[in-house]
């Protein structure tokens, strides 16, 4: 007669599939899909007239690209995906205007830019990161849990 325990244990491709499966369902439950701002700037960001000469849409594109950087950098973590952003810039949307040779007035316009792009899906890109969120959500609730439990057990022995 065959043992039960044989028939499991007798390919040594079963004892891997053991740790493998378990492995790969920790790792895509400690992953999350995030929305983070693309760091390549849209074209349709740069606002200059379009009548502007090389020189003068080269120049807005510097100041574009510099204000773009602020809101991959800062912006997108103060207001994530799908939310609406505030009609007046925060103070940390800013570029040091005289490196860029910026109009103070266009620290406003990229703001109303920005706003108008914000939920568009092509500034956008979805990707998963690591999270152990889930982890420590679920060791609070054990924690939070834990007293009530020891207080039953000690009334009941």
């Amino acid at each position: 007669m065959i043992q039960p325990s044989a028939l499991f244990y007798a390919r040594g491709f079963d004892r891997y599939l053991m740790i493998l499966i378990p492995t790969a369902f920790l790792l895509y439950a400690t992953s999350h899909p995030v929305n983070r701002l693309r760091v390549e700037m849209p074209a349709q960001f740069v606002d200059a007239p379009a009548d502007s000469s090389a020189a003068r849409w080269g120049a807005e594109a510097e100041i574009a690209q510099a204000y773009w950087n602020v809101a991959v950098t800062v912006t997108q973590w103060q207001y994530g995906f799908g939310s609406s952003l505030p009609a007046d810039p925060p103070a940390n949307f800013r570029i040091d205007e005289t490196l860029f040779g910026a109009a103070p007035e266009s620290r406003a316009r990229y703001w109303r830019k920005l706003r108008e792009m914000w939920s568009s899906p092509a500034c956008w890109r979805t990707a998963r990161e690591w999270s152990s969120v889930w982890v420590t959500r679920q060791a609070s609730k054990v924690l939070d849990a834990l007293p009530d439990y020891v207080k039953k057990l000690a009334e009941g022995a």
